[in-house]
């Protein structure tokens, strides 16, 4: 499964540069509700949620992807009210 297919014609002609099993299983977190904070996040914002992380780490690693986690504290919030000075 993957790479270029052997007659290149359109719209089959690229190969994918990535496989969006991550995209995926963060779906199925959805769909299961079990993510609803309303919005666009970035990926940290799984981390903060209890089993979250771990949950897409353990699909990942059930497909065969290898990947290393690094738990770090979490900064401080703070209100931005204006420009730095």
């Amino acid at each position: 499964m993957g790479g270029l297919p052997q007659e290149r014609r359109w719209p089959f002609d690229y190969k994918a540069g990535f496989a969006p099993f991550d995209v995926v299983d963060v779906a199925r977190l959805l769909a299961a509700g079990r993510f609803r904070q309303p919005g666009v996040h970035a990926p940290e914002t799984l981390g903060t949620q209890d089993g979250l992380l771990e949950s897409v780490l353990g699909e990942l690693r059930a497909r065969g992807v290898r990947c290393h986690a690094k738990v770090e504290q979490r900064a401080p919030a703070r209100e931005l009210v204006g420009p730095p000075a």
